[in-house]
């Protein structure tokens, strides 16, 4: 879904790309050089902390989801992130409880994976 919401944000007037992280440090080098993306990062945490933007797309795998949403709004960072916000219960309460700390901004990507 990565490579969906890439297409998007380039087309859009008002989104400037301007870092991706993958553990897969090559995969996320050949993305950004497809992209123009000028940063690229080996984890979401060195991302947080060298790089200054106002949102994040979150498209990892579904059990990694909760832990970096709960980073992000922990860095007061507008977040979208693919369904679902977590896979626990215990991840999802403190989501809500960080974003409304922090004042951020989440929404859930609810496209529809088999429409054809």
């Amino acid at each position: 879904m990565g490579l969906t919401h890439a297409f998007l944000y380039k087309e859009h007037p008002e989104v400037e790309l301007v870092g991706i992280c993958d553990q897969n440090v090559e995969r996320a080098e050949k993305f950004a050089d497809e992209f123009s993306i000028p940063r690229v990062f080996p984890d979401h945490r060195t991302m947080l902390d060298g790089l200054d933007f106002d949102a994040v797309s979150i498209v990892t795998p579904d059990f990694a989801h909760g832990a970096i949403v709960v980073d992000c709004a922990n860095t007061r960072k507008d977040i979208l992130v693919e369904k679902p916000n977590a896979t626990t219960r215990e991840s999802l309460i403190r989501i809500s409880e960080v974003v409304s700390e922090n004042n951020v901004r989440i929404m859930t990507d609810l496209h529809n994976r088999w429409s054809p």
